[in-house]
């Protein structure tokens, strides 16, 4: 398997991996969870996994990190990280989870538009083609002409997907780029979760009787959407860039959606259909340009 696909393949399943999050967000909400809740224990748990595995495997994996890069750390866990999930899980309250992935997925759109406007790097017509094409599907997958306009929802599903293009574009920092991806899901984890269980805390939002189905929920957040998708997407990212990776995300929305219809109760017409379809043909196309990026996007 080359590099490319290799880095590709990778990002897929990091995308399968994030796009339960939603679906599993709604669920656990009807347990009367807040998003702060759910954050802390998700984040904390992830934590406990991942430093548990580093402690086992402590002889192969150098997880120890120099004083900028814990800054820097903190950085993109404590702070640009929560700022991030706490405008997702929030913004998913308030709308349809198929509206909602569509408009955090225009994070696809301000990443490229960052390295083409502000990094001044190039991209490949083919990818430019498939970024654009991704976003028609995403809104054909969205529009199903009978939701209720909700700005609060919209805005915080929008700002979100802000934050997630400077979540990625900083995985990219040379100072924390060849950080062993486990470590660096561990020490990012830590500190959304410190952060979160200090807000709850103050706010007297912590409590840890929950019901068992929002425990196993939480559990599968904390594993599957979190340690496991958080690790592989880091990887991805040094192989195929920001830009790349941002464009085969689109995976994410496709399995939200398709939970969201088995298990929420939200409709499938055709439009969504044909974006489905239109996803699909854009992955294709960016796993067909053999060509990187013209030259490494560090920042």
């Amino acid at each position: 398997m080359t590099t490319d696909r290799k880095g590709i393949l990778l990002t897929l399943i990091a995308a399968a991996g994030f796009g339960v999050a939603a679906p599993l967000s709604k669920f656990i909400y009807n347990f009367g969870l807040s998003a702060n809740l759910m954050l802390t224990l998700r984040f904390l748990m992830a934590s406990v996994i991942l430093w548990s595995y580093i402690y086992l495997k402590r002889k192969k994996i150098k997880y120890k990190v120099t004083k900028n890069q814990l800054g820097l750390l903190f950085l993109l866990g404590g702070i640009i990280y929560v700022a991030t999930t706490a405008f997702y899980f929030t913004g998913v309250k308030y709308i349809p989870v198929s509206i909602h992935v569509m408009i955090f997925y225009t994070y696809a759109l301000i990443v490229n538009g960052f390295i083409v406007f502000v990094f001044k790097d190039k991209i490949p017509t083919k990818q430019i083609f498939a970024m654009f094409i991704s976003f028609i599907g995403l809104i054909l997958i969205a529009f199903n002409g009978v939701f209720a306009i909700n700005y609060l929802g919209m805005s915080l599903s929008l700002l979100a997907a802000l934050g997630y293009s400077i979540y990625l574009m900083t995985l990219n920092i040379k100072a924390i780029k060849n950080i062993n991806s486990l470590v660096l899901a561990a020490y990012t984890n830590t500190f959304s979760g410190l952060v979160f269980f200090l807000y709850s805390f103050i706010k007297r939002d912590f409590y840890l009787n929950i019901p068992i189905p929002a425990w196993v929920a939480i559990g599968a957040m904390a594993t599957v959407s979190t340690a496991v998708a958080i690790i592989v997407l880091k990887k991805g990212i040094q192989l195929i860039g920001p830009a790349k990776a941002s464009i085969i995300g689109t995976f994410e929305p496709l399995e939200g959606i398709v939970l969201s219809v088995l298990f929420l109760g939200e409709t499938l017409n055709i439009n969504q259909v044909i974006g489905i379809i239109l996803i699909i043909l854009a992955i294709i196309l960016v796993q067909s340009q053999k060509q990187m990026l013209n030259k490494a996007v560090t920042y």
